[in-house]
């Protein structure tokens, strides 16, 4: 288990100095509240199904007998950073266990969430220091094979004060030839004392604020050579730092937004709030060859992927689908009729290209999974009907995967008996079930073709075959956030 000590916030952090506050900087104020952040490499369990079946049936453990195929990592926070990684197979009445393969320790500090590539062969990792010469950026490749760094860059951004938030972005070309990285760097300005009225007592008191400035930078790693092209410092100052990216095999494609008060735009004054734009940079350019206004909402790390065609396409409102030409920045919107069903309460949707160039959408709290096909105008291929899970927001993000052959789709179960289901693509039809009444919070396919499922509650991963057998269970110790 790797696991990743965020900074200590000492007795005097946010104490008064006279007529000032200690200088805390976003970044350490969210890493002091978040506790332990691990990033846990386990072995990707792998037996054949008739060994599996015969593993439940003979109640042997199935960390003894299986052999590993790469690695998968759990993301998410310690609960108990002294908890002991163990994997027990299914049996009744008694339960043996035996100590699962050694896990793989792969970095520490992470100061951003882990992306994955488009094939989800690798796992990018971000790290930021901040030193007197200014904030330091260490980017590392993770083959998830083998648990190894494959590659690995670092470079400084000068002249940046210690309080500074940097914000990293990754985005894998689709050919895995470059990694595009954005950089958001948010300095705090204007910093001053202004009273504020406390609603409780109805006394003043002074309390520190500042205005946050916001800028963007753009590096590129050349995957092949390790080598890296930039920084490159936008002339963008006044935008937001939330942003969403998108690689395609030559170029990036980046959706920024003003922010209001570099506009001048107050309370009670009345003017359109900004619409995003879309720039277009070339792998190794600072510069972007067009830009183009692009219709709400605002970026913030929603579904985009590239298409065959060499398009983009950014997944918004969870039923919409925005579509920018990569020759000229024109954009057309399409709203796949799966997507467009409501809910008093807003649920997601994800969205997934997958290699023969279709598009797996879902929408567990509508229960509906789809894919389409761009190439046949967007038209849907397979729609999929499912009772709601319990749980069909908040992490892990994975409420509904598809089999890689893409004929059939594993969800969460209903909302009144938890557990798993597995559907036809082709036909709808429910092909199999598993219920113990325990509602999972999100289920992934491993490359082995093993389903996890994740839990809120211990045994946190329950692993089944494609059949929906329970091959076994495991405790990593971390409420898990994503699975890569």
């Amino acid at each position: 288990m790797l696991r990743s000590k965020m900074p200590n916030i000492g007795i005097s952090a946010g104490k008064r100095d006279g007529n000032r506050e200690s200088q805390l900087s976003r970044r350490a104020m969210l890493a002091g509240g978040a506790g332990v952040v691990a990033l846990v490499a386990m072995p990707d369990l792998a037996p054949g199904a008739a060994q599996a079946a015969a593993a439940v049936r003979h109640g042997d453990a199935v960390g003894s007998s299986a052999t590993t195929s790469g690695h998968f990592f759990l993301y998410g926070v310690t609960d108990d950073p002294g908890h002991a990684t163990r994997v027990q197979a299914v049996q009744s009445p008694g339960v043996r266990s035996a100590a699962a393969p050694g896990a793989v320790s792969v970095t520490t500090n992470l100061a951003a969430t882990p992306v994955a590539s488009p094939d989800q062969s690798l796992l990018g990792l971000s790290v930021v220091t901040m030193a007197a010469a200014g904030a330091t950026v260490t980017f590392s490749v993770v083959s998830k094979a083998t648990g190894a760094v494959i590659r690995n860059t670092s470079f400084t951004i000068p002249g940046v004060p210690a309080d500074t938030g940097i914000l990293v972005t990754p985005a894998f070309s689709p050919d895995l030839s470059v990694v595009a990285l954005v950089v958001a760097i948010t300095v705090r300005t204007a910093v001053r004392m202004v009273p504020k009225l406390d609603p409780r007592s109805g006394a003043s008191q002074l309390v520190q604020a500042a205005t946050l400035r916001s800028r963007h930078a753009l590096a590129y790693l050349d995957m092949r050579t390790g080598s890296l092209a930039g920084p490159f410092y936008l002339a963008d100052e006044g935008t937001l730092a939330l942003s969403t990216a998108v690689a395609t095999d030559s170029e990036l494609f980046l959706w920024t937004t003003m922010d209001p008060q570099a506009l001048h735009m107050t309370k009670g004054y009345r003017r359109a709030a900004p619409l995003p734009g879309i720039s277009v940079f070339p792998f190794g350019a600072g510069k972007a060859r067009l830009t183009v206004p692009s219709p709400a909402p605002w970026p913030g790390g929603e579904p985009a992927v590239a298409l065959a065609t060499g398009d983009v396409a950014r997944l918004v409102n969870a039923r919409t689908l925005q579509v920018v030409s990569a020759r000229n920045g024109d954009l057309s919107e399409i709203s796949p009729a799966p997507l467009s069903a409501r809910r008093a309460k807003p649920t997601p949707a994800t969205m997934m290209a997958r290699a023969d160039g279709s598009l797996f959408l879902t929408k567990a709290g509508v229960g509906r999974a789809a894919l389409v096909d761009p190439a046949r105008g967007f038209k849907v291929t397979s729609d999929v009907r499912f009772p709601e899970p319990d749980k069909p927001s908040g992490g892990p993000v994975s409420k509904a995967v598809l089999s890689a052959a893409g004929d059939r789709l594993y969800v969460l179960g209903s909302a009144a008996t938890g557990g798993l289901s597995s559907y036809d693509m082709a036909t709808g039809a429910l092909i199999a079930s598993y219920a113990e009444g325990v509602h999972y919070t999100g289920v992934y396919q491993l490359a082995s073709g093993t389903l996890l499922a994740t839990g809120a509650r211990s045994p946190r991963l329950s692993y089944f075959s494609p059949d929906l057998n329970l091959l076994g269970t495991a405790d990593a110790g971390i409420s898990v956030a994503d699975v890569y």
